[in-house]
């Protein structure tokens, strides 16, 4: 489940006080990396199946019309 940017800023800022801050900032960012990851996945799955199912509708089309 992704975290609001603004508590990942406070929880930072709090660690960086108690000295805790690097371990703690390379994770989340090895987390918002792999999350933005992926997204970007995602979002090519979606297209690829959408092109994929436009390929279809145009051989169905040409299909019918023989």
């Amino acid at each position: 489940m992704p975290i609001c940017p603004a508590i990942c800023c406070i929880r930072r800022m709090e660690a960086e006080e108690e000295g805790e801050g690097e371990e703690e900032e390379e994770e989340e960012e090895e987390e918002e990396e792999g999350e933005e990851e992926e997204e970007e996945e995602e979002k090519e799955e979606e297209e690829e199946e959408e092109e994929e199912e436009e390929e279809e509708e145009e051989e169905e089309e040409e299909e019918e019309e023989e």
